[in-house]
């Protein structure tokens, strides 16, 4: 590598995946849930009980309002993966976070929905709230 070169490797999923497909295909799955506007959600967030054992994601309000609490949200650039997939059999192959993907994942996790009081957890975080990673499930 040439003196002051310096690859970089954005190891993220090489397609965009928009957030309201990944909230469909959880609906579609069986999970029921009130979707709301990134900017509504912390707005229910800041008035939800401050007690972070019983809303645990209160503990990141601050980080949350910074980065979804304006109407208007910043302009993010894709990264690119050119290199990363070029490194990357699995990356390249990597599947959509569709219907049957999540449905899948959801299916073989029903478990824990099932046993965990998902009422509690849910109570006042909704699914617009996280950053979604959905494993693969094979």
């Amino acid at each position: 590598m040439p003196f002051g070169e310096c690859p970089v490797w954005n190891v993220i999923h090489p397609r965009l995946v928009l957030w309201s497909s990944i909230l469909s295909s959880l609906w579609h799955s069986g999970l029921k849930f009130t979707a709301l506007p990134q900017h509504e959600w912390v707005k229910v967030l800041r008035a939800s009980p401050i007690d972070e054992v019983s809303n645990p994601s209160r503990k990141l309000l601050t980080i949350f309002e910074n980065k979804y609490g304006q109407e208007e949200l910043a302009m993010r650039y894709p990264l690119l993966t050119v290199q990363t997939e070029k490194a990357s059999e699995s990356l390249r192959s990597a599947p959509i976070a569709d219907d049957g993907l999540v449905g899948g994942c959801m299916e073989r996790n029903k478990h824990f929905w099932l046993e965990a009081d998902i009422s509690r957890i849910c109570k006042y975080q909704t699914l617009q709230s996280v950053q979604v990673s959905i494993p693969i499930c094979t």
